[in-house]
């Protein structure tokens, strides 16, 4: 099923060549994106520090904010990631600036008699997140792509989505802004996020340094494959694969071929070779799909 994996990379390419777009110059048009849903997926978000808590606490989460994320070098020579966010209270007439969760700045600014807060909040934000982790966070079902031209930015694209707008630089998210409406004719019109359902129990247990999720398909299994194209069924196998997981990283290995996947949330790995290609270990196995794209491979273990 790794050749079946590369089958679907390929065909998206073909496609986009069969309409006579070359795949960099499709890239780089704007487009719409719509039908994924990462909802179902249970992913932690950032945790607030005490003092945006209290604040939280006190006048509920901001009404809009902006979140940038860089690097930079410490005195000592280290590099260290900035997180630089602005909360806006406008009912309270107050914005309020944190650097890595403590507050360096706080200032008045025009009050409102009535708003429509962000359906969103910083915690669903972090650090160079992928774009597939931010629509799991967020609940997002569509967004529309604004790639940004190479002389201002080199590899970044511009998201907006119902309210969100979100910047990606190599494929990490860099900027986030939320905003809020002002009258409640915007509001009710503005898409809404995908309902995403609550975690059943606890969070997935962890054995060692695995989820419980992972460690079940550690090892040689032999699995049903499906593969589905939205809800139809495409084909079905039966394959013997061996999963390994080594320092944030999945070997996944078939037929001699090996596919290599890193990790980048619990449960959840992309394709060293296309960052596009997401992996998702479950109870009862895994499942291998392309961002955007309907087709989906589903690999159970066989009773």
């Amino acid at each position: 099923m790794v050749a079946a994996v590369v089958i679907v990379v390929v065909g998206i390419c073909i496609i986009a060549s069969m309409l006579g777009v070359g795949v960099s110059s499709f890239k780089n048009q704007p487009r719409a994106v719509t039908g994924f849903d990462f909802g179902r997926y249970v992913l932690d978000g950032y945790a607030y520090s005490s003092e945006q808590q209290a604040l939280v606490d006190t006048w509920g989460e901001p009404h809009s904010f902006t979140i940038l994320f860089y690097q930079r070098e410490d005195p000592q020579g280290r590099i260290e990631t900035i997180r630089h966010e602005e909360w806006s209270y406008p009912l309270q007439s107050t914005s309020v600036t944190f650097e890595n969760g403590e507050e360096i700045f706080r200032d008045s600014t025009p009050g409102a008699a009535e708003i429509y807060p962000t359906r969103y909040n910083p915690g669903q934000f972090l650090a160079f997140m992928s774009r597939e982790q931010l629509a799991a966070l967020t609940g997002l079902a569509d967004w529309f792509i604004l790639p940004v031209e190479e002389e201002l930015v080199a590899d970044a694209e511009l998201y907006y989505a119902g309210g969100l707008t979100f910047g990606l630089q190599d494929g990490d998210l860099v900027y986030v802004e939320a905003v809020y409406y002002e009258d409640a004719d915007a509001a009710a019109t503005a898409p809404q996020p995908a309902a995403q359902p609550e975690p059943a129990g606890e969070a997935p247990a962890v054995t060692g340094s695995l989820t419980s999720q992972e460690a079940a398909n550690q090892g040689v299994h032999t699995y049903d494959v499906a593969i589905f194209d939205g809800d139809e069924l495409i084909e079905e196998s039966v394959s013997t694969i061996e999963i390994v997981f080594e320092n944030g990283r999945c070997l996944m290995t078939e037929d001699g071929l090996t596919a290599s996947f890193t990790q980048t949330v619990s449960n959840q790995y992309v394709f060293d070779d296309d960052s596009t290609m997401m992996m998702i270990f479950h109870a009862d196995g895994f499942s291998l799909s392309v961002f955007g794209e309907t087709a989906e491979i589903v690999y159970t273990f066989q009773e």
